[in-house]
């Protein structure tokens, strides 16, 4: 996946917050909406723009 808005919101469905970046990823707060939880997602950005998430 390219690390792009569109790509996390297809994994975490409903982005909620940014919680923070640095050198290696960010982390976004996140709410799965077939079970109303809030998770936090840590996306790392690899050298070749690519995620992982």
């Amino acid at each position: 996946l390219e690390c792009d808005i569109a790509s996390i919101q297809q994994y975490c469905k409903c982005i909620l917050l940014r919680i923070g970046e640095g050198k290696f990823g960010l982390v976004m707060k996140c709410q799965n909406l077939k079970n109303n939880k809030t998770v936090a997602v840590k996306i790392i950005k690899e050298a070749n723009g690519q995620c992982l998430f």
